[in-house]
C-alpha cells in the first residue's frame, strides 16, 4: 500500500528471524516515508548489527548479544 505522509519517528519490530533478509526492502520503505530528519527504531536482537548505506545507527540500547535490542537510525 502507498503511503503519502511521511512520519517523523517509526518504530518497527519485526519477526527476528525476518530482519537479514528483509533489511533491503525495510530501509527502501522507511526511505520513502520517513521524514528528512525522521528517526527509525528498529528492535533486533543484540547480536545482529545492520547498517545500510546511506543510514547512520545512533544508538543502540539494550542489555546484550541474546537480549533485545531497539536501535536508533538516521540517514546521513
Amino acid at each position: 500500500r502507498r503511503v503519502h505522509e511521511k512520519f517523523d519517528l517509526i518504530f518497527v519490530d519485526p519477526p527476528y528471524d525476518m530482519i537479514e533478509s528483509s533489511a533491503s526492502a525495510l530501509f527502501s520503505t522507511l526511505d520513502r516515508i520517513l521524514d528528512e530528519d525522521g528517526i527509525a527504531i528498529i528492535e533486533m536482537p543484540g547480536q545482529l548489527e545492520i547498517v545500510p548505506d546511506e543510514w547512520i545507527l545512533k544508538k543502540r540500547l539494550g542489555k546484550g548479544n541474546n537480549q533485545p535490542t531497539a536501535c536508533f537510525y538516521k540517514r546521513t
